[in-house]
């Protein structure tokens, strides 16, 4: 992946702003992904998505209890008070 990914802070624009739908796994968005995990990790997060790294695409990134999720496209359908209920395309394998 040729650019540097970083947290961005909001009232950053791309916070705000619609990410675009992934219409194909390629190794680039592999490659975001990756690149995206190794943000998280680094800032010590556990979990990101695109747009917070500067990308205008729909992924996330989520690690939780040494599980990693690799979400493409993933979309909120659903809120019960203080859970969410996700529909989330999943594509395998996406290896760490």
């Amino acid at each position: 992946m040729e650019r540097q990914l970083s947290v961005r802070i909001w009232p950053d624009k791309i916070l705000r702003k619609k990410c675009r739908r992934v219409d194909k796994v390629s190794p680039e968005i592999k490659d975001m992904l990756s690149a995206m995990y190794k943000l998280m990790k680094d800032d010590g997060g556990i979990g990101l998505a695109a747009n917070q790294a500067g990308l205008d695409i729909s992924l996330v990134v989520i690690e939780i209890e040494d599980n990693l999720f690799k979400l493409v496209n993933p979309r909120i359908f659903k809120k019960e008070g203080r859970k969410l209920l996700c529909d989330i395309e999943v594509f395998k394998p996406l290896p760490h």
